[in-house]
């Protein structure tokens, strides 16, 4: 189970300094303007939330897939033996969700700092985001 763990943050680190890197900063934006026009937050919280929960998230996958996706696997990667490469619908989506737990837990450290409706807006603008990087890959990555 933890082999299979640490082989799926492996591939959606990969897929997120890839073909997905311009999720943070599309993610970043798209939480800004939910923080500010759906939580009524001020501009300037917002866009420090946004940062935290966006690159904290990032920082996060990063760490665990290098901990556990390298050291599991004697750092060496081949990604043919890892079954199924999915589509590319199906590889934003899947991130904008690790995205999202990584937020979430982010989130419940710094549970009294924030609104009530952020864990529903960190879900909503990661799925927003996933739709909006899956329209801008290229057509021969779907």
């Amino acid at each position: 189970m933890v082999d299979a763990f640490a082989k799926s943050m492996m591939s959606a680190w990969l897929w997120s300094i890839g073909w997905g890197w311009y999720q943070v900063p599309i993610n970043t934006l798209m939480l800004t303007l939910l923080l500010v026009f759906v939580a009524r937050l001020s501009i300037i919280r917002s866009v420090f939330c946004s940062l935290f929960f966006t690159v904290g998230a990032f920082v996060m996958l990063t760490v665990v897939a290098l901990i556990f996706g390298l050291w599991l696997n004697d750092f060496s990667y081949t990604p043919e033996s890892w079954g199924p490469v999915l589509d590319g619908l199906q590889e934003t989506l899947y991130l904008g969700f690790v995205y999202t737990v990584a937020q979430l837990l982010l989130a419940f450290f710094v549970r009294k700092m924030i609104n009530s409706r952020v864990p529903i807006l960190l879900l909503l603008s990661n799925m927003i985001t996933a739709v909006i990087v899956y329209q801008m890959l290229p057509k021969n990555v779907m």
